[in-house]
């Protein structure tokens, strides 16, 4: 009818979650000191989301004790292995004040909207969160380390996220090949949301 609004794109249409508009809230999410921080925490969420959200006595600073992340990645017509590890009973205090000082994570955040129509739940945007993270450290590495202008869709061939809780139980994700088309759109619509 004259004057109905045009219905939304087909990856508007989830009922399970909001659809944008909703502003981000300005300082929500700070900008961390580097990369590897970001990627810590949001390793950190992925592991929460695969043990399972509603699970008592997750704590961010002790339940996790190692983390590794391994990537291959082609750096100037070279293949190198990119890897970072951590491990201890107390996470570092820069991954436990970033994650407090982000009262809500960008993959909760309403303004983030069904960026694809393939994260269909939490625990799929989570991991995009994760990956995405993981491939911003990647980035960060290739500049300092090569002084190359990394690009995560072409250059990245496989990322491998794995973790040990303290319960002794792990998990791990592994990603083959760069930015995906579902990973490039939560990029985007994770970089209106965060304003950096």
């Amino acid at each position: 009818a004259p004057g109905t609004p045009p219905p939304p794109p087909p990856m508007y249409r989830s009922a399970s979650l909001p659809p944008p508009p909703f502003a981000p809230t300005p300082g929500a999410h700070p900008k961390p000191p580097d990369a590897r921080t970001y990627a810590h925490c949001y390793v950190l969420h992925h592991a929460r989301a695969q043990r399972g959200w509603d699970e008592d006595g997750w704590d961010y600073a002790t339940s996790c004790i190692s983390v590794r992340v391994k990537s291959a990645v082609w750096v100037k017509g070279q293949r190198c292995h990119h890897e970072w590890e951590w491990d201890g009973t107390i996470a570092p205090g820069g991954v436990t004040s970033y994650i407090e000082s982000e009262p809500i994570p960008v993959f909760d955040a309403p303004s983030l909207g069904m960026y694809h129509p393939g994260a269909e739940d939490r625990v799929g945007m989570v991991e995009d969160a994760a990956l995405c993270a993981c491939m911003e450290e990647i980035v960060e590495w290739c500049h300092v380390t090569h002084g190359y202008e990394c690009d995560p869709t072409r250059d990245v061939e496989q990322c491998v996220l794995s973790w040990e809780l303290d319960d002794g139980t792990a998990g791990n994700h592994r990603h083959e090949g760069g930015l995906d088309d579902r990973m490039s759109a939560y990029t985007a619509a994770a970089i209106r949301v965060r304003a950096w």
